[in-house]
């Protein structure tokens, strides 16, 4: 076998452009202290080429995947309390995803495919609370508070692989959150200089790294301190 068959095997010049419009549209009531939205917006990823072929009966391969597009629908509401040391915010979407770009293992390693769509929806929600919020005459002393959690089911509803249909989409935790508290100390000196202490936690739910659903990350959380 010679250098210059090799090279020919799945020689290209094949170009490929591509183009999208990415409509958005949103309404939103506001209130004296909160507020009321719903958007519905388009997303787009374009599309390339994969560097090795996995399919190797053939000298004419096409070594190009196309691009993908969801909609994402979305309502939400968020509050401030008047003193704004309070704020809350919710909101529930719903994706629908087309020709997903998927890694597929091959004989040649992994490649690009537009192998699935796929449902997502959920719920998120995060609120942020101010517990100290002080001033010397040498220093400012705040402390505050954030928890957030959500929950998505994102899962297959058409996969070139049928046994894939219905699996969960691949590194979409179903659960997220993240516990943080920070307490900062403003020194008023010309630097503008602060101390910061920062303690957190933030948790993933199931997640799978294939669309088998066969390699999976359990549960696990992150202290970070």
């Amino acid at each position: 076998v010679t250098g210059t068959w090799v090279e020919d095997w799945h020689k290209s010049n094949k170009n490929s452009n591509f183009s999208a419009l990415l409509p958005k549209f949103s309404l939103l009531q506001r209130f004296d202290n909160s507020s009321l939205y719903a958007t519905i917006s388009k997303g787009y990823k374009a599309g390339g080429f994969n560097i090795i072929a996995n399919e190797m009966s053939t000298r004419i391969i096409d070594l190009s995947y196309n691009s993908e597009a969801l909609w994402n629908y979305e309502v939400g509401a968020k509050y401030m309390a008047p003193s704004k040391r309070f704020k809350a915010n919710i909101s529930l979407f719903y994706l629908d995803w087309r020709d997903q770009q998927i890694f597929v293992m091959g004989m040649m390693g992994p490649s690009i495919e537009n192998a699935g769509d796929a449902h997502n929806y959920g719920i998120d929600g995060d609120i942020n609370l101010n517990l100290l919020n002080s001033e010397t005459k040498n220093s400012a002393h705040i402390l505050d508070l954030k928890v957030a959690a959500g929950y998505t089911h994102a899962t297959y509803y058409n996969n070139d692989n049928k046994e894939h249909v219905g699996n969960r989409i691949v590194m979409a935790p179903d659960f997220t959150g993240d516990v943080s508290i920070n307490y900062t100390i403003a020194l008023n000196d010309k630097l503008g200089s602060a101390i910061n202490f920062s303690n957190s936690v933030k948790a993933m739910g199931n997640q799978y790294f294939d669309e088998a659903n066969t390699l999976k990350q359990s549960p696990y959380a992150l202290w970070n301190m």
